[in-house]
Parts: structure tokens; sequence; C-alpha cells
């Protein structure tokens, strides 16, 4: 695995595809926040960190048949970095949100743009 990330996101997308309840992937810190982020945004339902086995368990959400989001775009990747300052962070097509890392913590473009931060952009999550 090359970028746990990236693995992390589509592992979710993927469940959400095949309308699964929960999907599991392996723990770093970074995927911690990220999961925040998403449950934050209403993106999956909850999220719990198994210490033994060193994953993260991800309980999927849905509306009725329809799942918390559809589409993701990776925009970093290891071999190519994507940074934005605040004020050229983009925002997302339709409804979701961008992830952005900025010298504040794991956050959404909107939160960064507020806060005047710039950032390496993850990834667009879109529902």
């Amino acid at each position: 695995m090359d970028y746990p990330v990236g693995d992390f996101l589509i592992r979710i997308k993927n469940a959400y595809l095949a309308h699964q309840q929960e999907t599991k992937a392996p723990f770093s810190r970074l995927v911690e926040k990220i999961a925040q982020v998403l449950k934050k945004n209403n993106l999956i339902a909850d999220f719990s960190v198994d210490d033994k086995r060193k994953q993260i368990i991800v309980s999927l959400l849905y509306q009725g048949k329809i799942p918390g989001f559809s589409r993701v775009k990776i925009f970093s990747k290891p071999g190519r970095r994507f940074y934005l300052p605040a004020d050229k962070l983009l925002y997302p097509r339709g409804k979701g949100i961008i992830i952005v890392s900025t010298s504040k913590g794991i956050m959404t473009a909107a939160q960064a743009v507020n806060l005047n931060l710039g950032g390496e952009v993850i990834a667009e999550i879109t529902k």
C-alpha cells in the first residue's frame, strides 16, 4: 500500500457502492483525522479504532438507500503533492467537501479559507 489515505477513502467509496454497513482499513493518525472530518460533515456515521489489530472501523451512513458519498477525487499522491494557498483553494462541485492538510491540522477547504490557511489538498468527496 503506497498511500494509506487514498486507500482509506477508496475503501469507503467501494463499501458504499457495495451497500455494506461498515468497512475496515489500516490505522494511522492521518486516517483517523480524516475520519473525524468525514464524521463531522455527515459523510460517515461513526468510526472506531481497534488497537489490537491496528485498524479503523468505519460505520457507513445511508439516507434511505442513498450513500453518504459516491465520488472521490484524490489530488495529492506520494509522487505528486498538490499545494494551494488560501486564496486559490477550491470549492467542491455540488454537495461535498474538499479535505485539506494545513499547519493547523486536517480540515475542509471552507474552514481553511475562513482561517486564511493554505495547504496540501488531499481529496474532493462529493455525493
